[in-house]
């Protein structure tokens, strides 16, 4: 998945050491959005509700009004210059960035198994 592209209005330096992103001669950085979810308890609680009472988990997801069971809060932005990324270890921005790579090439790949012959 891809993000949108920065217009000059949302560059910015970097967050972590305070340095133009290109300063130390980078062309790339990393725009890291951080999107915390918080829990619908109250859609949490019908389905489990339907689920006792229909005793089907599947049966409780169609008859719930909503398939709803977390929304997002305002999301955070991290800009982060590749010194800053690669050459500090307590952010681990870099090996979260490898982590989601990894996770999103899974996901991937999960996906297309489940097509015939790779192909949606």
């Amino acid at each position: 998945m891809s993000g949108e592209p920065m217009k000059p209005a949302d560059v910015r330096k970097c967050d972590l050491c305070g340095d133009p992103l290109m300063k130390k001669g980078g062309v790339t950085f990393f725009r890291v959005t951080f999107e915390r979810m918080v829990i619908d308890v109250n859609a949490v609680r019908e389905i489990h509700g339907l689920s006792t009472f229909f005793r089907s988990e599947q049966l409780a997801r169609v008859f719930a009004p909503s398939d709803v069971i977390a929304r997002p809060l305002p999301a955070d932005v991290l800009i982060c210059c590749d010194s800053c990324a690669i050459g500090r270890r307590e952010w681990g921005v870099f090996a979260l960035a490898q982590i989601a790579a990894s996770e999103s090439k899974r996901q991937t790949e999960k996906s297309d198994r489940g097509h015939i012959g790779g192909e949606p």
